[in-house]
């Protein structure tokens, strides 16, 4: 499976694209920030729908594109149109829209004020188990 923009990075950046045989899989190409950095799989437009697919299958409809995002992007490349099409997937996931609570969430709790003086404020709970 070739991916034409794969290839044109490979020849523009050889440092940063590199290949290499992993088991059966021959020239796997793979993405390095730095030299000396971990390899992350550069995925081919073709695989990018099928692995979002999966991961999001397997992290069980994960609430949050950013956690899903950075799930990926531990072992693969940024695809430049990963975060459009991670948006778009889960988008339309019927089980994550049927699930998914309305509104912008519950945010922060407040900080709790430390009182100084102890027992100057005692609850007392009166509702029976």
């Amino acid at each position: 499976m070739h991916d034409m923009q794969l290839i044109l990075n490979r020849q523009k950046q050889p440092l940063k694209f590199s290949s290499f045989n992993f088991h059966d899989i021959k020239n796997l190409k793979c993405f390095v920030k730095n030299p000396g950095d971990t390899r992350c799989i550069a995925i081919p437009i073709s695989l990018l729908d099928p692995i979002i697919h999966w991961y999001h299958q397997m992290l069980a409809h994960v609430v949050g594109m950013t956690r899903l995002n950075a799930t990926i992007a531990t072992h693969f490349y940024q695809h430049p149109t990963l975060k459009a099409r991670l948006e778009h997937i889960v988008g339309i996931c019927e089980a994550c829209q049927h699930t998914k609570l309305p509104g912008p969430g519950f945010g922060e709790l407040p900080p709790r004020n430390a009182l100084l003086l102890p027992w100057s404020e005692v609850a007392v709970d009166l509702i029976d188990p």
